[in-house]
């Protein structure tokens, strides 16, 4: 997902949001980079992939599900996101993949919107096309730097201005959360098994 020029959007509580024209799409991409105080990765790691936990991780999330986890560590889910009115909730089906760089000591969870056959839900679109990554990179004195990248179409109707705005208040509360949660210190002693 190389893109040429990222324009800087919102800047506040150490949290940065740029976003880049996507070729071939009416909606930005978005690239959130943040830098937290952790445990350690798995802490960080547990939180990004704690699929039932997502309402407390991402703004307006409806309802979420894994679908399908497999042994190496791949999870298939279910997620439904509220829209402002009068645009309709979109969904979707995502797979989580994660990729533990022990060079560079960081963490890659690839995040993919995929074709999956469950069930529709009326007054809902859903969403066939996106993708992303979570990169957590270890610095020093337990600090790690957070990037949270994605580039969604969201399908049906829906002003590019509403899902242009969507890119920066999304990401900002998401990292916003992020640091919450890991304040809260219920992932503290968390353990990954690729991490292992």
């Amino acid at each position: 997902m190389a893109q040429e020029k990222w324009e800087l959007k919102k800047q506040s509580d150490g949290i940065v949001i740029h976003t880049a024209d996507f070729k071939g799409s009416d909606f930005k991409v978005f690239k959130a980079v943040t830098t937290i105080s952790a445990s350690g990765l798995n802490e960080i790691v547990a939180i990004i992939l704690d699929v039932p936990n997502f309402k407390n991780l991402f703004p307006d999330i409806l309802d979420c599900k894994i679908l399908k986890k497999t042994n190496d560590g791949v999870i298939t889910h279910y997620i439904c996101n509220k829209a402002p009115w009068p645009v309709d909730d979109r969904d979707g089906i995502f797979e989580l993949k994660p990729e533990y760089r022990k060079a560079q000591n960081e963490v890659v969870v690839s995040d993919n919107c995929i074709e999956y056959a469950y069930p529709k839900k009326e007054g809902t679109v859903r969403m066939v096309k996106g993708e992303g990554f979570w990169k957590i990179t270890a610095l020093k004195n337990n600090m790690f730097e957070i990037t949270y990248q994605f580039h969604g179409e969201p399908a049906g109707k829906i002003p590019s201005w509403l899902a242009n705005s969507f890119v920066v208040d999304q990401p900002y509360q998401t990292l916003k959360n992020l640091k919450l949660i890991i304040a809260s210190g219920k992932y503290k002693n968390a353990k990954v098994d690729f991490l292992q």
